[in-house]
């Protein structure tokens, strides 16, 4: 092989690269984007969170997608002509296997400015010496059908919701529950 074709092949494999890790950075971007939206709301400043949930909310969650692909608007206020998302098999299964992974990986720490990340060991730890500690858990976004439907699992201490969020004029509204508890 000639020198020019080498040089050609290493440069199409760190463009690749360059384009895999951009595609990669906005992702992240756009999930932690999503993120602090929704924290916005939280009155609270002094905010820590955990990018992981419960092994047994993972089990309920995946129950209730499985049992129920088809969800009707929960938000009446919303502004909307869609009044029900159905999932299609293959966005179901995406979206069950995205949230059985959602412990097996750390996103989520130090991606929040202002916000204090703490390891899901740390958590334990802490609670067990103050049960009223407050914190926020969540599982990364998912986004489907063109980044217009988010699923996104957020919790708190007392509680947590899996919701789907819909896009509208740039902005994420909340549009139904798939799964909540409340302790």
């Amino acid at each position: 092989m000639k020198t020019y074709q080498k040089t050609a092949i290493k440069l199409k494999a760190i463009l690749l690269l360059i384009l895999f890790t951009f595609s990669s950075f906005a992702q992240d971007k756009k999930e932690v984007k999503f993120i602090l939206n929704l924290m916005a709301k939280e009155k609270n400043q002094n905010i820590c969170y955990t990018g992981s949930i419960e092994d047994y909310d993972i089990k309920q969650i995946i129950i209730s997608i499985k049992s129920n692909r088809s969800f009707i608007r929960s938000n009446k206020s919303l502004v909307t002509n869609i009044n029900q998302i159905k999932f299609t098999e293959i966005e179901q299964k995406n979206i069950i296997n995205q949230i059985e992974a959602a412990n097996n990986t750390s996103w989520g720490a130090n991606k929040l400015k202002n916000y204090k990340y703490i390891s899901k060991d740390s958590l334990v730890s802490i609670s067990k010496r103050n049960p009223y500690f407050y914190y926020l858990n969540f599982t990364k976004p998912i986004f489907i059908r063109k980044n217009s439907i988010c699923i996104f699992y957020s919790g708190y201490t007392e509680g947590g919701f899996l919701n789907i969020y819909i896009k509208q004029k740039r902005k994420w509204h909340y549009f139904a529950t798939i799964y909540e508890w409340l302790g």
